[in-house]
């Protein structure tokens, strides 16, 4: 029987780092039960969640300091004149969340567009569970808010982007075209025209960028791609023999230049179609 070797017990480090003291400042060093209110409501206070506890009338009864800073609310008394249901910046969201929680009794990961005191929107992350209070028998609602406004405001601010970069290329008299990862991730109507592919053919997974490229030019692209890879400089305008779907071929001049699409490494080309022009100087 062979002898199995055994694995290295996960234990904390030796010596962690101290945050703080579980109770008050000066106080004793041990942890109290977490049965204790004030160590919850302790832990409860220091997140940088918002955690709050709602009853069916939207009252918040309860509230962290972060849930606070979220809806711009200086102390738990403010509260008292909001009402958790008139916080939702889109009435459906509202509707969506509370149909969840009939039907469920919680909702995980629910995105809200949350309205701020001063009227400014706050886009968080809400995980709610409805709960029994065995004290009143009233059915009362948990939850945790995470803030996701700088990464939703930032995505908002990408998509504004492409979508004035593709209005843009789309009145381009130039064929203009973007490709990732060897594919064609997006091509103007006037690249289509030249080439004669729609755009969900040109954007299809197994459409390569080769594809339009004639083959006498093809040792010419691969050698190039080869050296951008290898981080040597090559350059931006290059004239290639195009290949259109019909079976044209076409003098074409290149200009690209190396850009991000979507957060990630991409080109970004221009066609000229210089075919009648070189072939009348012939």
């Amino acid at each position: 029987m062979s002898k199995r070797t055994a694995k290295p017990a996960l234990a904390p480090p030796a010596d962690p780092v101290i945050a703080g003291t579980i109770g008050t400042s000066a106080g004793p060093t041990r942890l109290r039960s977490l049965r204790d209110v004030e160590t919850l409501r302790e832990l409860v206070g220091n997140l940088r969640e918002g955690v709050y506890v709602t009853n069916l009338k939207g009252e918040v009864l309860d509230a962290n300091q972060a849930f606070l800073e979220m809806l711009g609310v200086g102390s738990l008394d403010e509260l008292e004149s909001l009402n958790a249901f008139e916080m939702f910046a889109d009435p459906e969201q509202r509707v969506r969340q509370l149909e969840l929680l009939r039907r469920d009794g919680a909702v995980r990961e629910f995105e809200i567009a949350l309205r701020r005191r001063d009227g400014g929107i706050r886009f968080v992350i809400d995980s709610c569970t409805a709960l029994r209070d065995p004290d009143s028998d009233d059915v009362l609602f948990h939850g945790i808010l995470v803030d996701i406004t700088d990464r939703k405001n930032a995505e908002l601010a990408r998509q504004e982007s492409e979508a004035n970069f593709r209005a843009l290329i789309e009145q381009s008299a130039e064929a203009i075209y973007v490709i990732q990862d060897d594919a064609f991730v997006l091509v103007n109507p006037a690249w289509q025209k030249l080439f004669g592919y729609d755009v969900e053919e040109a954007c299809a997974p197994a459409f390569t960028y080769m594809r339009v490229i004639a083959p006498q030019s093809r040792a010419m692209v691969e050698e190039r791609v080869a050296r951008i890879e290898a981080g040597e400089v090559v350059a931006s305008r290059f004239d290639v023999a195009g290949l259109a779907r019909d079976g044209r071929t076409m003098d074409l001049v290149c200009n690209v230049a190396q850009i991000l699409w979507r957060g990630r490494p991409a080109t970004q080309g221009i066609y000229h179609d210089v075919t009648d022009l070189k072939r009348s100087a012939d």
